[in-house]
């Protein structure tokens, strides 16, 4: 398959060695760049000069779980500064067009704590008056 620069980045997190072979064939199969991390340190270290399109991370490794290594990223600068060009760019696109521009960005991190401590369908209440607050 030729590599194509223009297709979507994926940054697949996994210590396990068949899992990270499966999800990177997988990946490149449709149509990806599947670029890979061992740990959550060497993700944290790919994202100090890459911003990938998405993110898939285990959830369980030693070191630097996935949890933990999800909300490194999640504060990090670099993601911060890549919203705002995402902001921006999709800002004058609207502008150019003459059309409405609306952002909602929703942060459901504490979601989990949420589901955890009081159950799911609590958590898919919450989830649910969020959106008719919004409509």
């Amino acid at each position: 398959m030729k590599k194509n620069k223009l297709a979507p980045v994926i940054l697949a997190v996994d210590d396990n060695l068949k899992n990270f072979q499966v999800i990177g064939s997988m990946l490149k199969g449709w149509g990806y760049r599947a670029v890979m991390a061992q740990s959550g340190s060497q993700c944290l270290d790919y994202l100090k000069d890459n911003i990938p399109d998405m993110i898939l991370m285990d959830v369980l490794m030693p070191g630097l779980n996935g949890y933990d290594t999800s909300a490194a990223v999640k504060t990090s600068m670099k993601n911060r500064r890549h919203d705002v060009t995402i902001f921006e760019s999709e800002f004058k696109f609207a502008k150019r067009l003459s059309q409405q521009f609306i952002v909602c960005c929703i942060d459901i991190y504490n979601l989990k704590q949420i589901n955890d401590t009081h159950g799911h369908e609590p958590g898919d209440i919450l989830i649910k008056k969020v959106v008719e607050t919004i409509k």
